[in-house]
């Protein structure tokens, strides 16, 4: 670093010229994950990955749910939750022994049951 740092001085390179990444290969950024949704994604793997092939297709089949109702709340469905737990006094412990999961854990099948128990905590 202490080269670098003579030679741009020295007026021998510039900074871009010095800690660009020209000769090095292109790598694709990778973006952050919860650790909710990458345990669901390995444990996702493995159960892909213990059925046989044959059983796969009759499995998709036989699931009346959409895909998209296992999928893991967003992270503004994640806020708006807190913010109305929040506002009518609910916490995390509450939730849980309602629905026996952690927020972070919610699907999207029970997003609007989630929010109506907000709303009406007692019913």
């Amino acid at each position: 670093m202490r080269g670098i740092l003579t030679a741009i001085k020295d007026g021998d390179t510039t900074p871009e010229q010095a800690f660009s990444n020209a000769d090095l290969p292109a790598a694709t950024p990778k973006m952050p994950q919860s650790k909710s949704a990458a345990k669901a994604k390995t444990e996702a793997a493995a159960t892909d990955a213990q059925e046989p092939a044959e059983t796969k297709p009759a499995a998709a089949a036989s699931q009346s749910v959409p895909a998209s109702s296992s999928e893991l709340l967003s992270g503004s469905q994640i806020n708006l939750i807190n913010s109305k737990m929040e506002a009518d006094a609910l916490g995390s412990a509450d939730l849980f022994a309602k629905f026996g999961v952690k927020l972070g854990d919610l699907t999207q099948d029970r997003f609007q049951e989630v929010l109506d128990w907000i709303r009406n905590p007692a019913a």
